[in-house]
């Protein structure tokens, strides 16, 4: 019999089931990064094995969220392998709502982003487009594009997820 410490709490198991447990755990590569998910930006580890994503866990030794994932960190995968995820830019040609979209390069997607603009900021003056950026993680190219442009009308909602993390 061997005891294994989970956490505060001990379990015995049988030699047997440690063996399965240790053969289980082979292949497992840990990979330590930091969630992207939200401006708290908590210390994660990633258990990668054949190259696919199968585990998320907090990062132990990173004090601020203290080897705890959120249920945004642990969603990760459910991002990173979602059939619906957009691996390209992408420009709608139907009406809205319809689903219908082309796959476009990244140069004809700024193309269509900066007319769109243009045009927007000719007919109804530079003040009448918003800047939403997410959250303070990617927020400061975003204001300086916006404020080039000649808005000031920025915002982030980034508070929503950092404050109560951090206080």
């Amino acid at each position: 019999i061997v005891t294994m410490k989970a956490g505060n709490v001990f379990a015995k198991i049988t030699s047997q089931e440690a063996g399965i447990i240790k053969e289980s755990l082979k292949g497992y590569k840990k990979v330590f990064s930091a969630c992207a998910m939200c401006p708290a930006e908590c210390g994660l580890e990633y258990w990668e094995k054949g190259g696919d994503l199968k585990k998320i866990y907090g990062n132990k030794d990173v004090p601020m969220n203290d080897g705890t994932a959120c249920a945004k960190a642990a969603a990760i995968p459910q991002l990173v392998y979602s059939p619906y995820r957009i691996k390209h830019p992408m420009i709608r040609t139907g009406e809205r709502g319809e689903g219908k979209f082309k796959k476009v390069s990244w140069d004809e997607a700024i193309d269509f982003l900066a007319k769109r603009m243009i045009k927007l900021k000719k007919q109804y003056g530079a003040e009448s487009m918003l800047m939403d950026t997410g959250d303070v993680t990617d927020r400061d190219q975003y204001y300086r594009l916006a404020f080039g442009f000649g808005t000031p009308n920025c915002c982030e909602h980034g508070a929503i997820c950092d404050v109560p993390r951090r206080h």
